[in-house]
């Protein structure tokens, strides 16, 4: 039987992150910032993705799950998710699970999950402090693993 493929991407108004899986075997992870200017530049980064680790499943984040004022992001994660469906790749998208007290909390727990990560985790920091660019790979990560934990609810879903 063939190993599953799996890319997950997250994004936000200053970065997008990525994690790429082959069965429950973390691969390869990356941070940008360049995708978040426009819709556009989201959507060619994601193709990108797609045609240089050739998945079999993409998992985005539910546009609609976005709170407050942060429509850059909504409109970010729409541009992700069309661009997953347009390709032939089961499309994934997921709420964002949000199961620990703060970011740095989830990314410390993950990086016990995945090793490969835990030099990624950055320190909590203050409030006044801008946040880490690298915790976009731990958005991205949760979303991977909530699929990779449950995947026949996950993927059945996404098959309609």
């Amino acid at each position: 039987m063939a190993t599953l493929k799996l890319l997950a991407v997250a994004i936000n108004t200053q970065r997008m992150g990525c994690v790429f899986f082959a069965g429950h075997e973390l691969k390869d992870w990356r941070a940008m910032t360049k995708p978040t200017r426009s819709q556009s530049d989201a959507a060619e980064a994601l193709q990108r993705l797609i045609n240089n680790f050739a998945p079999d499943v993409v998992v985005t984040q539910q546009h609609r799950s976005v709170q407050g004022k942060r429509f850059h992001n909504k409109d970010l994660r729409a541009a992700l998710n069309r661009t997953a469906a347009q390709n032939f790749v089961l499309d994934v998208t997921i709420e964002r699970p949000r199961e620990f007290a703060n970011k740095y909390e989830e990314a410390s727990a993950l990086a016990e999950l995945y090793p490969e990560l835990r030099h990624e985790v950055p320190p909590a920091r203050r409030s006044f402090a801008h946040q880490p660019a690298r915790l976009i790979l731990f958005d991205a990560l949760a979303l991977a693993h909530q699929v990779l934990q449950r995947p026949t609810q996950q993927l059945a879903a996404a098959m309609g």
